[in-house]
């Protein structure tokens, strides 16, 4: 029997980013779907939200921020496990991030050398519903 692998749903706007990232949780055992803005983002959560263990999403994006993306997906569907990726060292933007329920809030020149390690928390914090 084949192991099911976790799927993680990516949506940030700077392509190359979101393509490093995906390689690296494919190249890690992991499922991905990518989206380049909130909306996008927001309609493939919506097909796949029963199997989405975990969104790692950007804040600052065209269409909807990261932001607005958790807030309208959690008022259609309830918990979403998240993850806030950002440029943005700054306190008021985790503070929020926190107060939508994000695992974790990493800033972008952090994400890359962490993902991997991370991984395995972040997962088990979604499953926990944390």
């Amino acid at each position: 029997m084949t192991e099911v692998k976790k799927l993680v749903l990516i949506v940030e706007d700077e392509h190359e980013l979101n393509a490093i990232v995906a390689e690296i949780l494919d190249r890690g055992g992991y499922g991905v779907l990518r989206a380049h803005d909130g909306e996008e983002g927001l309609r493939l959560y919506r097909q796949n939200r029963a199997r989405i263990a975990l969104v790692l999403t950007d804040l600052k994006m065209p269409c909807l921020s990261g932001f607005e993306f958790i807030r309208a997906a959690r008022k259609h569907f309830g918990f979403v496990p998240f993850v806030m990726l950002s440029a943005f060292d700054d306190a008021g933007k985790f503070g929020e991030a926190v107060r939508l329920g994000a695992i974790d809030y990493v800033v972008k020149p952090n994400v890359l050398a962490t993902l991997l390690t991370d991984m395995p928390r972040w997962l088990s914090a979604a499953e926990r519903g944390e």
